[in-house]
């Protein structure tokens, strides 16, 4: 099986996920509303309008075999002239998880995900 990593930096690519991060939360056990497509999406456009190019996507996708299997929604800002990364929509979301699909795959997608 081969896995392919890649971090997703700019919006038109957090839209063109849409269908298969919806699938995936679908298939996740214990997703919440604060990992799914919309609330990420609309955070990131929400933080894009009050402060323009301080919050960027930095989405980190596993594929497998081409399949979109694990997906970690996370976000990229400046603050005092380092880059910070956390979960999309901290700090007003306060949690923040990895969707990924069930199974025993899970150790090794993430291992590659935070290798990312």
């Amino acid at each position: 099986m081969t896995l392919a990593v890649a971090c997703i930096d700019a919006l038109h690519g957090v839209d063109a996920l849409r269908g298969e991060w919806e699938a995936l939360a679908a298939s996740a056990h214990g997703a919440t509303a604060f990992q799914s497509f919309s609330w990420c999406r609309t955070f990131l456009a929400v933080a894009e309008e009050r402060a323009p190019g301080q919050v960027h996507p930095r989405i980190v996708t596993v594929r497998e075999d081409g399949r979109l299997v694990m997906l970690w929604p996370l976000q990229q800002l400046r603050f005092a002239g380092l880059r910070l990364v956390g979960w999309i929509g901290e700090p007003m979301t306060q949690y923040g998880d990895i969707l990924a699909e069930p199974g025993a795959g899970r150790t090794r997608w993430r291992a590659a995900a935070e290798a990312e």
